[in-house]
């Protein structure tokens, strides 16, 4: 992934957290011009567990032996992340972390692109690839959010040593998606190491669960992670 010149400084922390997890994300899966970066079942799926790991991180979802479970009524909540609450506290019977990505993940994208676009950072649209087949694609409002993004993933990835568990999970996700940042690919082995040590060490168990059921997911598709 390379940083367009003068967007933004990735040693800059106060990129941290401008977006939610889900949308941080999808960002990450688009280009400058809002083409998608990656597969778009790829995409899904990371975005899938960004989903369940969003209210789990608050405490609003709880991760529980043989399924999944909404911690009382939700309140103060953002539309997408009352979306999925629902949706789990309202499915009938109890499904296991890796079969709730698979329900999520079909339409994990698009719900997150109308979050973004209900919030009007970006604007989707349809073009035709090769003149042939329809692609759907995004303009961003701000483009300034594109570099942002990346500044954010690419400091949790690489650098911080105070990460929160949304930082951790960005890093850890995001890296699923495509070649690394060049911050991150240039540091030695060892180093990088012990970066993916520290990324998981910042995680509560709940959230580790959810993020290694959607590595497993992941790779379960014939898509890996880069090391």
């Amino acid at each position: 992934m390379s940083f367009p010149p003068g967007r933004h400084d990735p040693r800059d922390v106060s990129a941290r957290g401008h977006l939610p997890l889900p949308e941080a994300l999808f960002v990450l899966g688009h280009d400058e011009t809002g083409r998608p970066r990656y597969h778009q079942r790829l995409l899904d799926m990371v975005i899938a567990g960004a989903l369940l790991a969003e209210p789990t991180i608050t405490g609003a979802l709880k991760v529980a032996d043989g399924g999944l479970d909404v911690a009382g009524e939700p309140r103060n909540v953002r539309d997408l992340q009352l979306a999925v609450l629902r949706t789990v506290a309202n499915t009938p019977g109890r499904y296991a972390v890796d079969e709730w990505l698979a329900r999520l993940a079909p339409d994990a994208s698009a719900r997150t692109g109308e979050s973004l676009e209900r919030a009007g950072l970006c604007r989707r649209f349809t073009a035709r690839r090769l003149g042939l087949f329809r692609e759907v694609r995004i303009r961003y409002a701000d483009p300034s959010v594109l570099g942002r993004t990346e500044a954010w993933f690419t400091h949790a990835l690489a650098w911080a040593d105070d990460l929160g568990q949304e930082d951790a999970v960005l890093a850890s996700l995001g890296r699923e998606m495509g070649a690394p940042p060049p911050a991150y690919a240039d540091l030695p082995v060892e180093h990088r190491r012990h970066r993916r040590t520290v990324i998981v060490a910042a995680m509560d168990d709940p959230v580790r669960r959810i993020v290694s059921a959607t590595h497993a997911a992941i790779t379960a598709t014939a898509f890996g992670a880069y090391q």
